[in-house]
């Protein structure tokens, strides 16, 4: 699938014949992911001038904070039910944002921190919500040995360069039964089929897209055992 749309240049989307993966091809590079996730192009469409079909992150990401710190909130309820018992919760956020699941989360009592490779969102999330935010690729930042009992990974795996790496790190510094945690948008649902090359996930920064019949196969792959598969809400 070919996507002409965005200032950026044409978007090719190709499927992996042996495993069904749909990806960009050619991809982009980290380099250019990173200026991406930390340009005004990235955080206000509004503020950057893009117009609707030009719109390649968020018109406005901070101003849906309310509705961030409301999911934060069901999502900790959630994550508390599962791993009863454990307090303080040990959490990293990968692709945090400005890291309003750990505010919630540090407010509840529980040991949270985040990585997020935009300088925006860090400086952001470090200076009105007092978080610890570690800037960087969450595969380069060094972790210093730390063990999580809860990995939470929302809104941001379709923009991962390096997938394997991603998982094998997380399962490098998950506690013995802990539990990692990710979203996905199933790209396979009517409104992508109906609006093909112009639905909203084809652009510039998702390099893969996701169906849920092939999530279970990729886990397996990388090494992993599915326990849960729900539905959830996209908002990081």
């Amino acid at each position: 699938m070919k996507v002409d749309r965005f200032h950026e240049g044409p978007l090719v989307y190709v499927t992996c014949v042996q495993c069904g993966l749909i990806y960009q091809n050619p991809r982009p590079t980290q380099d250019s992911l990173t200026r991406f996730f930390s340009s005004e192009g990235f955080t206000s469409a509004k503020d950057a001038g893009r117009e609707d079909g030009q719109i390649a992150g968020y018109y406005d990401y901070l101003k849906d904070e309310p509705f961030r710190f409301k999911l934060a909130k069901s999502r900790l309820s959630k994550l508390e039910k599962i791993l009863p018992g454990k307090k303080p919760l040990r959490i990293l956020k990968i692709a945090c944002g400005t890291g309003t699941f750990l505010k919630v989360a540090r407010d509840h009592g529980h040991e949270a921190m985040g990585v997020d490779v935009s300088d925006i969102f860090v400086r952001f999330g470090r200076e009105r919500y007092n978080v610890p935010l570690l800037h960087g690729r969450f595969e380069d930042v060094d972790l210093e040995g730390r063990e999580f009992d809860a990995i939470l990974f929302f809104g941001a795996i379709n923009n991962l360069v390096e997938m394997r790496k991603v998982f094998d790190k997380v399962k490098a510094h998950l506690a013995p039964e802990g539990v990692f945690a990710f979203n996905y948008i199933d790209i396979d649902n009517f409104l992508a089929r109906w609006q093909k090359d112009r639905f909203w996930l084809y652009r510039p920064p998702a390099i893969y897209q996701f169906t849920r019949q092939k999530i279970p196969t990729m886990l397996e792959h990388f090494g992993w055992r599915l326990v849960e598969h729900s539905s959830d809400s996209q908002y990081t």
